[in-house]
C-alpha cells in the first residue's frame, strides 16, 4: 500500500512505493514469505493500492499489473473536474501499455462514497467497486475484454476543458467592451472641455 503523490517533499507521512519490498512479502502457498535471498519471479502478479492515481507508466514499467487508486471523487462538483487533468485516470479503468511481454497494466481508480465538503455530487456518482480478478489468459478463453469506456466524470473533465475557456471569454468581452465605452465617454467629455475653453479664451480676445 502506498500513499504517495508522486512528489517527494509534499507530505511529511507520505510513503512511496516499495515494489521490491511489495515482491518480497508476499505470502507463498504454505504461509511463508518469500526469502530475501531468494530470485523473484517476473510472472508475480502485483497490485498496488495507492492513493492518489500518479505514476503509473512508472509502476508499468516495474512489473505493477494493476494500480488501485481514489482520491479524485470523480471530480465531485462540475466544474471543479478540470484540476484533474493532471492525473493517470479520475474515474473507472484505464490501461497502461509500456511494452511489457505480459501485456498491459490497468489503473482502477474509485469515485469513492462520500467526498470533501459539501455532501453534493454533479456529473460524478457515488462508487463502491466489486473487482473480480482474471488472468489474460482467462479473459481470452472465456471472450472477455476489459471495459475501457470513458466514464462521467471522464467526459465532465474534458467538456469543462472546453467551456471554461469559453466562459471566460465570454465574460471578458462585454467587460472590455463597457471598459473601452467608457474610455471613449471620457474622451469625448475633454474633447467637450477643450472646445468650451477655446470658445471662452476667443470671446476674451474679441472683447
Amino acid at each position: 500500500m502506498a500513499d504517495w503523490s508522486g512528489k517527494a517533499g509534499i507530505y511529511s507521512d507520505a510513503v512511496a512505493p516499495d515494489y521490491e519490498k511489495a515482491i518480497r512479502s508476499q505470502h507463498g502457498p504454505n504461509g511463508s514469505t518469500i526469502d530475501a535471498g531468494e530470485p523473484v519471479s517476473s510472472d508475480l502478479p502485483m497490485i498496488m493500492m495507492q492513493h492518489q492515481p500518479h505514476g503509473m507508466k512508472q509502476a508499468a514499467t516495474d512489473g505493477i499489473g494493476l494500480q488501485l487508486s481514489g482520491h479524485t471523487h470523480g471530480g465531485q462538483i462540475f466544474p471543479q473536474h478540470i484540476t484533474l487533468l493532471g492525473y493517470d485516470g479520475i474515474s473507472g479503468l484505464a490501461e497502461f501499455d509500456v511494452g511489457s511481454e505480459h501485456g498491459p497494466s490497468y489503473l482502477f481508480v474509485s469515485e469513492g462514497v462520500v467526498g470533501w465538503g459539501p455532501r453534493l455530487r454533479f456529473l460524478s456518482q457515488t462508487d463502491i467497486a466489486l473487482l473480480t480478478l482474471r488472468t489474460p489468459e482467462a479473459m481470452k478463453e472465456e471472450g472477455l475484454v476489459p471495459d475501457l469506456s470513458a466514464s462521467v466524470a471522464t467526459i465532465a473533465m474534458y467538456f469543462a476543458i472546453v467551456i471554461l475557456p469559453i466562459s471566460v471569454l465570454m465574460c471578458l468581452v462585454p467587460f472590455c467592451c463597457w471598459l473601452r465605452k467608457s474610455s471613449c465617454s471620457d474622451d469625448e467629455e475633454d474633447f467637450d472641455d477643450l472646445t468650451l475653453k477655446v470658445k471662452e479664451e476667443l470671446q476674451d480676445i474679441d472683447l
